[in-house]
């Protein structure tokens, strides 16, 4: 992996770990899911959240396609098809597993990217970036 491709993905995790971060203060009081289906505000904020993560994602396999065959543990053809269905289809996404998928689901992605990340931090190119801030640019 050459370095510039390197820093544009380890830019776009950085891009990821804030939007899990959003999400979980999103989440964080959702207690039940008769709760959450009761709040449109609340729905409508963590299925953007969820598009914007598969968004990112997909931009990462556009950097470096190899990582779908190479790096398998993140189900990269899955977040491509949530987030075109979230795009295309979004008057049919079902909230309740939209809830699940919240509850049940994120903290695992979450983990997969932060390993990821690890992966990528150990192909052995020497410029790292630690993290992204709101004020970084994506390229």
């Amino acid at each position: 992996m050459k370095a510039r491709q390197q820093r544009r993905i380890l830019l776009q995790l950085g891009y990821i770990e804030n939007l899990f971060i959003k999400l979980h203060q999103e989440s964080k009081d959702i207690l039940s899911k008769e709760k959450f289906l009761a709040e449109e505000t609340k729905q409508l904020a963590i299925i953007k959240l969820t598009q914007d993560i598969c968004e990112v994602a997909t931009t990462i396999v556009k950097i470096d396609r190899r990582l779908i065959k190479n790096y398998r543990d993140i189900e990269w053809l899955s977040l491509k098809e949530l987030r075109e269905k979230i795009v295309h289809e979004h008057f049919r996404i079902d909230k309740g597993t939209v809830w699940n998928m919240v509850v049940n689901n994120s903290i695992h992605l979450e983990n997969k990217f932060l390993k990821f990340k690890e992966y990528i931090n150990s192909q052995g190119i020497d410029s790292k970036i630690e993290s992204y801030t709101e004020n970084d640019s994506i390229p």
